[in-house]
């Protein structure tokens, strides 16, 4: 179990991973969600005792992170109440169930951040309530876990997945069919940093058939470093603020996709790396300080 305790004036703000063998870039997200509370109640003359993962307290705003997809097809694994939503898939032949893993502990918390906009609009768009009235104390917090982004474009070189290839059979065909690089016992922030900064495309594929959910947690940490991101098509991508400087490809196509990027990088670079994607970067760092003032004073109105 990894604790964290800050103490301001009389608020505490403490933070326990919910599941010890956290991954990476899960870990990364909590610490940067973490340290956005911290400049909150850094900066507030209320006093409030916050959670963020486990609570250690009986009083105060108990918040977690939800890392999980809830756009999953019928048939996906960990799905043990289905309920459908209205989500088509790409085929439109059906719609993507609403998964919520772990949804009684979920639905007992004060607040909810949420990685992913198409995971919040799939719930919202359900039509079971419980999951509807569920998704309003959910907050989108981008995973801009660097406080600097480079989008220069410096010196890079390399094809890479950044993947755990065992826990993923999709992954691991996908690998052994290109010869992609695949870099896996990366586990310092600014180790990562420095291999994002220094190489020029990521690959991204979903870890099955079923599991949808675009994967911010590990893109978006990539491409605010100046990485050329090549992903898998995802459900409600254009709901996604920075969608247009992801190219994205279907998983038959993205082979041939990646060797285009690569032969014509610079000209993707240009498309991709706009003064657009800048503010928007901006406006997402304005807005995650704003959703996480909003999970933690609106509950400590309701406490």
């Amino acid at each position: 179990m990894i604790t964290k305790l800050t103490i301001f004036g009389g608020s505490i703000l403490s933070s326990v991973y919910r599941d010890p063998n956290v991954g990476v870039h899960i870990k990364d997200y909590y610490d940067y969600c973490f340290n956005l509370i911290v400049e909150v109640l850094k900066h507030s003359d209320e006093q409030v005792d916050v959670s963020l993962g486990k609570t250690i307290f009986d009083q105060g705003v108990h918040l977690d992170i939800q890392p999980e997809h809830t756009l999953v097809k019928s048939g996906g694994r960990s799905v043990s109440e289905p309920t459908m939503g209205n989500t088509l898939t790409k085929d439109g032949k059906e719609t993507y169930l609403v998964r919520i893993d772990k949804f009684d502990y979920y639905k007992s918390l004060d607040g909810v951040i949420e990685y992913s906009i198409p995971n919040i609009i799939n719930m919202n768009t359900c039509s079971n309530e419980e999951i509807v009235q569920y998704a309003k104390k959910c907050r989108y917090i981008a995973p801009l876990i660097y406080e600097t982004d480079r989008l220069e474009n410096n010196e890079r070189s390399g094809v890479f997945t950044l993947f755990s290839l065992g826990s993923s059979f999709r992954r691991e065909v996908f690998h052994k069919s290109t010869g992609i690089e695949n870099i896996s016992g990366v586990f310092c922030p600014a180790k990562l940093a420095e291999l994002y900064y220094n190489k020029a495309i990521m690959v991204n594929i979903h870890q099955t058939d079923h599991h949808h959910t675009f994967e911010e947690l590990r893109v978006l940490p990539a491409l605010s470093q100046g990485v050329v991101v090549v992903s898998e098509d995802s459900p409600l991508k254009e709901q996604i603020p920075y969608s247009d400087s992801i190219v994205w490809s279907s998983l038959e196509d993205m082979n041939e996709v990646v060797l285009d990027v690569e032969r014509n990088y610079q000209s993707y670079r240009a498309k991709l790396f706009t003064e657009k994607l800048s503010e928007t970067l901006d406006r997402l760092r304005q807005n995650n300080a704003v959703n996480i003032s909003e999970l933690i004073w609106q509950n400590k109105t309701s406490n």
